[in-house]
Formats: structure tokens, sequence, C-alpha cells
């Protein structure tokens, strides 16, 4: 079992840099990215410790405060949208986010009994992408094509640097999006702001329609 450290968290390494691996610093974005992450791993049906993905964001006792904050402490919400709730600026909620966290490890390390990427049996990319056209606000959080860039991208380079083993099909779903925004607007990434209501028509340039 690997002894918890923050350099072996993605979600402490990404706030270190939001801008590089989110392009904004949102912890909504940043939510995206770890369950594209973790997604990774349900889909190539690897186990992982909790902590090397979240920290501590999805325990009880690190959210809920977070969300008493707000003045309704029952809100079905958690940490992202609490912060974004609290906080006019992003930059100050991905700063305080960092600071809690640091200051939870410290205080009490991490929980290296939980476990992400437990897949249902027939998971796969193309069935779970289909679904998410469907229905992008239960995946997402919200319709928002800088969420699916994010969620995409949480799989792509945030499986990678969790070490986890390529993902069928999903190279050509990143790439032809890329490609296609290149063409269209001038960069690989334009069109998950052009279309941010709507990630469903991205999908739709991959093939992927709703189901």
């Amino acid at each position: 079992m690997t002894r918890p450290q923050l350099r072996d968290c993605l979600a402490s390494v990404i706030l270190d840099d939001p801008a590089t691996w989110l392009g904004e610093p949102s912890p909504r974005m940043l939510q995206a990215f770890l369950d594209g992450a973790k997604t990774r791993a349900e889909l190539t049906r690897q186990t992982l410790e909790s902590w090397r993905v979240y920290g501590p964001l999805d325990e009880p006792d690190f959210y809920l405060p977070i969300v008493a904050r707000t003045g309704h402490p029952t809100l079905s919400i958690r940490w992202a949208t609490a912060l974004e709730s609290l906080n006019y600026s992003m930059l100050d909620s991905m700063l305080e986010l960092k600071a809690l966290i640091a200051r939870w490890f410290e205080e009490r390390g991490f929980d290296s009994g939980s476990r992400v990427g437990q897949p249902a049996s027939d998971a796969d990319l193309p069935r779970l992408l289909r679904r998410l056209a469907r229905r992008p606000g239960l995946f997402l959080g919200e319709p928002c094509g800088w969420s699916l860039h994010c969620y995409l991208a949480g799989m792509d380079r945030g499986g990678d640097w969790l070490g986890l083993p390529p993902l069928p099909g999903l190279r050509e779903v990143v790439d032809g999006i890329a490609e296609r925004s290149l063409e269209s607007y001038g960069s690989t990434f334009a069109a998950y702001r052009i279309y941010n209501r709507s990630p469903e028509e991205l999908l739709a340039w991959v093939g992927i329609k709703p189901a």
C-alpha cells in the first residue's frame, strides 16, 4: 500500500497549477477533471486508492463544513459548488481549496482505505458518452462545453498521470473534437467554449449520439 503524499494526489497537483491542467481556476472544472480520471479507472477496470484522485474532497467531514458555510447545510451540493458560492473570485476558491487540503493532510493525512474504479459489468466508453450526451448535467454537473473538455482531459491526461492503462476509443474522441475545433475556430479548444451550453453537439462531431 502506498503511503499517501500530497505530491501523489492528482487534486493537489492540479491545484498547484490549475491554468495548465484546467484552462481556468474553477472548482467545478476541477471536479469534472477528477471525475473524468475516476471514470477512466472504472472503464479500464483498475482500482485506485481514492486519495490518489480526490485527496479528502469526497469525505463528508471535509466538504460538509464548506457546504454549511453557505447557510444551507442540507443542500445536496459538495465542495465545488459551495466554494463557488462563497467566493466571488474563482481563483480565491482554488487557493482556499488548496489550503484546506494541505491543512487536512497535515492534521489527518489521507484515508488509504477507500477505493475508486469499480465498474459496472457493461461499462464501456461509447455507451457512457452516449448517456452523457443525453443527460450532460448528470455527468458534468451542468450542460457545459468546458466541463466536457475538463472531463475528457481528466480521462486523458489525468488517467495518464495516474498510470492507468490506455482507454480504447478515447484518443479518437479527444483528437476528433480537437481537429474539427482547430479547422473551424483556430484552436484545438475553442469549440468547447463556443458550444458552451451544448456539449452534446461536440460529441456528435465524433459520432456520439444521445442514447
